[in-house]
């Protein structure tokens, strides 16, 4: 192609800066989002970009600003189609000859990951895993750092929420892994199988994870369905850690998912010497129902063999511990 063609102005990264915005909305956003995953993104960077691209266009609109937000006119809906596209290519032939995948996980999902990753590595597949903060558990933070950084390529896998529902991307995948269930840690002298929200309301402080976090909505959401009072909350903290030794002092009742609970349940990995002095029970509505969740591994829309296999493999683990209520 000449190098005077207009269609030379079309490269990879400009396409890049165009989904990037288009996902994002605005250019602010979009040069976050790119600086984190590729390292060079700044929003007058990006500015030209869109403008390079639109020369390449004679000039027509690609993006018109509604409601504050960048969104394409019909010629950029069109370039959107073809650049996720392109770019989707460009990602399969550069791990041609190569077996490599960055996976990224919550740390209260390493024990069924670990031995996955060992699976992986045997098979001489390089695994680069990222393992999440406890503040990654944000609904925000995780949609906005993790579910972008997939979407940009940096991330080949994710396991934990799916992409927030108002946010769900085209170029995604999302694979079910198993349903978790709300849990309380109660005294084994307590021999309720179940609690109920209005008895777990009533009968004294939580100790549960901050608002932002899925199960935290779930629980707040349930509880106003519900009528009943807010709970008294003594404290939440991301650290689960943290919430179940408080538990385990007597501070108040901790309620976290069933999958989060799990390695800390007498005779698991991370139980401590007070496990055996408490049980864990699902908390149900007024119908009896489980307050429940689904976990999912989350890949770009059309993953290779061995994401797939991978996704498979991690099914397998998350089978092995038993961890789907929904079986």
């Amino acid at each position: 192609m000449p190098e005077h063609s207009p269609h030379a102005k079309i490269t990879l990264q400009r396409l890049r800066n165009f989904i990037a915005v288009v996902d994002e909305g605005t250019i602010t956003s979009a040069a976050r989002l790119l600086g984190e995953v590729t390292g060079e993104g700044s929003p007058s960077s990006v500015r030209q970009n869109l403008q390079e691209l639109r020369s390449a266009f004679g000039g027509r609109q690609l993006l018109v600003e509604h409601n504050g937000k960048q969104v394409p006119t019909d010629l950029g809906e069109s370039l959107l189609r073809y650049a996720r596209t392109m770019v989707e290519l460009w990602k399969g032939a550069s791990r041609l000859g190569t077996r490599t995948l960055t996976l990224a996980f919550l740390p209260q999902h390493a024990f069924f990951i670990s031995p996955v990753i060992l699976e992986l590595e045997r098979s001489e597949m390089t695994v680069h895993s990222r393992i999440l903060g406890e503040q990654d558990r944000s609904t925000i933070i995780f949609e906005s750092h993790v579910i972008g950084a997939l979407a940009g390529g940096e991330i080949d896998l994710v396991v934990g929420p799916p992409p927030e529902p108002s946010r769900r991307r085209e170029e995604l995948k999302e694979h079910r892994l198993y349903t978790s269930r709300l849990e309380a840690m109660l005294p084994g002298s307590d021999t309720r199988d179940r609690i109920g929200l209005d008895e777990l309301i009533h009968e004294g402080p939580l100790l549960v994870p901050p608002g932002p976090t899925r199960s935290r909505r779930l629980l707040n959401r349930s509880v106003r369905a519900a009528g009943l009072p807010a709970p008294m909350v003594k404290l939440d903290a991301y650290s689960s850690k943290a919430l179940v030794a408080f538990g385990e002092d007597r501070h108040g009742t901790v309620v976290i998912p069933s999958d989060i609970a799990d390695p800390f349940k007498e005779g698991n990995i991370l139980a401590g010497p007070k496990a055996s002095t408490f049980r864990w029970v699902p908390v149900v509505d007024a119908d009896g129902r489980e307050l429940t969740q689904e976990v999912y591994a989350t890949t770009r829309g059309r993953p290779p063999a061995d994401i797939v296999a991978t996704v498979d493999a991690i099914r397998r683990s998350t089978d092995a511990f038993s961890l789907d209520v929904a079986a």
